[in-house]
């Protein structure tokens, strides 16, 4: 790690979608994207002239196998309730039309969204290609790069990107965002700080933009990427307005600044101000949200207020409600 994004309150990152209608925005917390692990599988056999196949190992017919093999994993192996992929989108094996391979490369990619079921998919994946690979005379090396986690939005985080949204589109277009088996290292980022990953729609017929992301005609509809150059700059300008708020409002009164979460949760900046103020000055009857039984956790054993990291809450963008 070099360091350089350490000192980070939190990650915004933006991809456009083919599947969305062009010029929707999507940002919905949990669980978005699966983890993804690329794989390279060489299976050796023992080459020789194709006339004389007694004394081969054929690599390519204990690839073929290992192919269809591993079809069971999802079928068989793991519960239907779990969502899994094993994909093999590579086959590379042989040189000419009249030698016996020696050899056979497969690579594809795993996807899941559960670490358990992450584990057991590893576990079978490994065992069918070296049990498949030995029932056919031939050896396997298993190389398996688990690229990063499941991308995680973080609840707080999508309000704001949400909240940002409704400056720059229609209510309409503000739309669901739907978990699918992709793959992003963005969620590496979620070990350092809360990320939100929120997608564009650029699904546009009518320009020809209606291929799948890695299809041979996927075109994309340019007409969006101003909207997805506002919707950055809406969020990162909304972020820096609320750790300034936080920096000018908590630190004069000896509070330490949380991290920017905390946006989302008090509802709009105007509403914050007020709501910050009151409490770092003790004017608790200033904060109709409080309630008698919460005061005495608000407040340390001498009587001053505690700490605003011990806190949380939820709002609506026209309502608050806090929790302790």
């Amino acid at each position: 790690a070099t360091g350089l994004v350490s000192d980070v309150d939190a990650f915004y990152g933006l991809h456009v979608w083919s599947l969305y209608p062009t010029g929707t925005l999507h940002a919905t917390p949990g669980g978005i994207w699966a983890e993804p692990d690329m794989f390279k599988v060489t299976i050796h056999g023992k080459g020789g002239h194709g006339a004389t196949p007694e004394v081969c190992v054929d690599a390519i017919t204990a690839g073929a196998a290992v192919v269809q093999s591993l079809q069971t994993i999802v079928s068989r192996f793991i519960s239907p309730m779990d969502s899994v992929v094993v994909t093999v989108g590579s086959f590379h094996a042989g040189t000419r039309c009249n030698i016996i391979a020696q050899d056979a490369v497969l690579e594809g990619t795993l996807r899941a969204f559960d670490d358990d079921v992450h584990r057991r998919l590893l576990e079978h994946f490994r065992r069918i290609i070296t049990d498949v690979s030995a029932a056919y005379g031939c050896t396997a090396e298993i190389e398996i790069n688990e690229v990063a986690g499941v991308v995680v939005n973080d609840e707080a985080l999508c309000r704001i990107a949400n909240e940002c949204a409704a400056e720059l589109v229609p209510p309409d277009r503000i739309q669901p965002q739907h978990p699918c088996m992709l793959g992003d290292d963005f969620a590496s980022y979620r070990a350092i700080a809360p990320s939100c990953f929120v997608q564009v729609g650029m699904l546009a017929p009518k320009k020809d933009c209606c291929y799948a992301h890695h299809h041979g005609m996927f075109k994309v509809d340019e007409d969006v990427l101003p909207l997805c150059d506002a919707c950055i700059e809406e969020m990162r300008a909304l972020a820096r307005c609320w750790r300034a708020l936080w920096m000018n409002s908590l630190r004069p009164f000896g509070f330490e600044v949380i991290d920017i979460r905390l946006s989302a949760q008090i509802g709009r900046l105007e509403t914050a101000r007020e709501r910050i103020g009151a409490f770092a000055q003790g004017r608790l009857d200033d904060i109709p949200e409080l309630t008698e039984e919460k005061l005495p956790y608000l407040k340390r054993a001498d009587g001053t207020l505690a700490n605003l990291n011990i806190w949380s809450a939820c709002v609506s963008p026209t309502n608050v409600s806090w929790s302790f």
